[in-house]
């Protein structure tokens, strides 16, 4: 698939360690299958392994994890196969927001998918209520989840 192209098929790997980042790929495998597009959808656990299904795009998702991303994805990306220019999109989730830690947390997974032969035209931080340390306001909480 070129970039620019739409899609037929992606296959969304997530970790998600309290349910948040599940809710941001249950909605994005919506949006996408709304629109005709073949979705699957993987989660993570520690030293799990997925057959290797062609796909024309992958998006990977998680929480930022004390400014990283989790191991699961780190382990996850190391056991790809090389490809040739397959696009992958990088979505981290917090309830901080597009912070310079937290965006450094896209910054390896970035390098490693493009050490493997993908090419990543976006990636993006997707805020959702803070879980951890203080408690979002329940207003706020459901703007975010609108």
């Amino acid at each position: 698939m070129r970039y620019g192209q739409i899609p037929t098929a992606v296959d969304i790997v997530y970790f998600s360690g309290t349910g948040s980042t599940k809710r941001v790929v249950d909605e994005l495998a919506i949006q996408l299958k709304n629109r005709k597009i073949i979705v699957r959808i993987k989660e993570l656990h520690q030293n799990q392994k997925f057959s290797d299904e062609p796909c024309d795009m992958l998006i990977l998702c998680y929480p930022v994890y004390a400014l990283n991303a989790p191991k699961p994805i780190y382990e996850y990306i190391d056991r790809l196969p090389k490809t040739s220019n397959t696009i992958a999109v990088v979505l981290s989730v917090s309830g901080g927001g597009e912070v310079s830690p937290n965006t450094a947390s896209r910054l390896h997974c970035i390098k490693r998918l493009q050490k493997k032969g993908f090419v990543l035209p976006y990636e993006t931080m997707l805020v959702m209520p803070s879980n951890f340390l203080m408690k979002t306001p329940n207003q706020l909480t459901a703007k975010l989840f609108e």
